[in-house]
């Protein structure tokens, strides 16, 4: 290989065994001239950087056209910087990036907010690459299409924006002949280069995330999380409860300090083996609804929230106190709901913004103390049964206890004793441990405290 291998070579690569067996492989060569010795040998290689001179790592870009065989893609890195191995000078090639990973990374209510303002002319967005990050749908203008895909992917109601991709990318040298529409004519997404003249050619790109109106996403490995952190707060106040297994509750989510809200997303998370979700209810200025919500991860325990306000300039005030909206759950096992309903920053950063584009941080407060019974025994599960049922009881203290199963004539059938551990406890019973069928009862006692349920075994 010499100066005129630069680049990229595809070659046969042949193994011989000892029994004279031939086999090949194609592969390929890149033949680079990293000491200089070949002289000036042309390339093509840039940067891509956001608005804001952020550079963009990640990102492939693609060598197409010329004559020869073409180098792979490659990544730009930290810096936002990619090159090509050296190619043909006399051809013409097209350098083509892409970036569709990260879909989220950004998105927030904030730029809903934002969106919301520009569509009723309170604020308008300021820059032709915000306004192409905000036509989410890839339709070439704004409406409120655009609000419902970014409250859509916020919700995990979906995963990617429609006809579009995460990132967009333009080039930097272009000039939008009316920049608060870029579409007026098509922008160049693709840098064209006809024949390097025996040189160098740069071609270097503004990157554009899509949804990302406030430029949070975090573009490099080296930059910094646009995730905001607040000095001010807001909270959820909740009633603290003790659940008991098989009871629903109904959860209701009251508004402290929400004046001139115009925004606000979250995320919770509860355990789908303690709790089970029934509904969702309205609160009582009908301001949240059914809508706002993102049910799609309720298996694994999940409700995402995302509101903005239908006018942005007022924003929405929330009386003290108010019931924004509520939960109908339903207790698997006895719990304190404190310590299994709570907010998960994976799914969202939960935060709010007021009218002035003021930032708060959302969170969840649980007042008084809700009392845990001292002795409390569960209905068994399932019951009526055939073979086998389980039976729950709790604690106050660990310590001894007995459980005697007796039929309706008082004659006891079985008598279970035992030392258990504090908080909930069960124990198994198999048809087999008992010598009739029908309806049966069972005591839990505890020193000189007894609880009675009754259950019936099936033929």
């Amino acid at each position: 290989f010499g100066c005129d291998d630069l680049g990229t070579n595809t070659i046969d690569f042949w193994v011989q065994d000892v029994n004279g067996n031939w086999d090949y492989v194609a592969t390929t060569i890149s033949v680079q001239d990293n000491m200089g010795a070949c002289g000036n040998v042309p390339g093509i290689y840039g940067a891509i950087e956001t608005e804001y001179a952020e550079p963009v790592e990640g990102a492939e870009v693609v060598l197409s056209g010329g004559s020869g065989t073409l180098p792979p893609p490659v990544l730009t890195n930290a810096q936002g910087f990619y090159e090509f191995p050296p190619v043909t000078s006399s051809d013409n090639f097209v350098v083509t990036p892409g970036k569709n990973d990260g879909i989220r990374d950004g998105v927030t209510v904030l730029d809903l907010l934002l969106l919301s303002r520009h569509l009723v002319g309170l604020e308008t967005l300021d820059s032709p690459y915000k306004l192409i990050a905000a036509d989410v749908d890839h339709n070439e203008r704004l409406n409120t299409f655009d609000i419902i895909e970014m409250q859509r992917l916020l919700l995990y109601l979906t995963n990617e924006f429609p006809n579009n991709t995460s990132w967009r990318f333009v080039d930097v040298d272009y000039l939008f002949p009316n920049p608060a529409n870029p579409w007026l004519s098509t922008f160049p997404e693709v840098i064209a280069i006809n024949g390097l003249d025996g040189g160098n050619s740069a071609a270097n790109f503004v990157g554009i995330k899509v949804g990302d109106l406030t430029e949070d996403a975090l573009s490099n490995a080296n930059g910094v999380s646009g995730d905001r952190s607040f000095a001010d707060h807001l909270q959820w106040k909740l009633q603290e409860q003790w659940l008991e297994a098989g009871k629903t509750y109904r959860v209701e989510f009251r508004a402290s300090d929400f004046e001139r809200i115009a925004a606000y997303q979250f995320g919770l998370h509860f355990d789908p083996a303690v709790l089970a979700l029934v509904d969702l209810l309205p609160g009582e200025s009908g301001v949240v609804n059914a809508e706002h919500f993102g049910l799609s991860m309720i298996d694994e325990g999940v409700i995402t929230a995302a509101w903005t306000s239908p006018n942005p300039q007022v924003g929405s005030t929330l009386g003290e106190d108010e019931v924004v909206f509520s939960l109908l759950l339903r207790a698997q096992r006895p719990a304190r709901l404190s310590e299994v309903l709570t907010l998960s920053p994976r799914y969202a950063i939960a935060q709010a913004f007021d009218v002035d584009l003021q930032g708060f941080a959302l969170g969840l407060t649980y007042e008084s103390e809700a009392i845990r019974p001292e002795l409390l025994l569960y209905q068994n599960q399932p019951n009526p049964f055939v073979e086998e049922t389980i039976i729950g009881f709790e604690l106050p203290e660990a310590g001894e206890a007995t459980v005697s199963i007796y039929d309706v004539s008082g004659k006891v059938l079985k008598v279970i004793r035992g030392s258990y551990a504090k908080g909930y406890n069960q124990l198994g019973l198999s048809r087999s441990d008992l010598s009739t069928t029908g309806v049966l009862y069972y005591e839990l006692r505890v020193g000189d405290q007894t609880l009675t349920k009754k259950m019936i075994l099936m033929e």
